[in-house]
């Protein structure tokens, strides 16, 4: 069983309406109304990117 992962976002504000986590082939692999944190336990190793409201914002490595 995996543990939880989370991935804390800052800087969450009511302008923004979508988030969207991508993985290295432009593929959605998490979607949602703008959060401050998601859990990330289910994803893959890899690289991914953080949009929100369809810009990047972030990148990160899931181990």
């Amino acid at each position: 069983m995996k543990g939880n992962e989370l991935l804390n976002i800052d800087g969450i504000t009511k302008n923004n309406y979508d988030l969207r986590v991508v993985d290295i082939l432009a593929q959605i692999v998490f979607q949602s109304a703008p959060i401050s944190e998601i859990d990330i336990s289910d994803l893959n190793k890899g690289m991914y990117i953080l949009l929100i409201n369809n810009k990047p914002i972030s990148k990160f490595i899931k181990k």
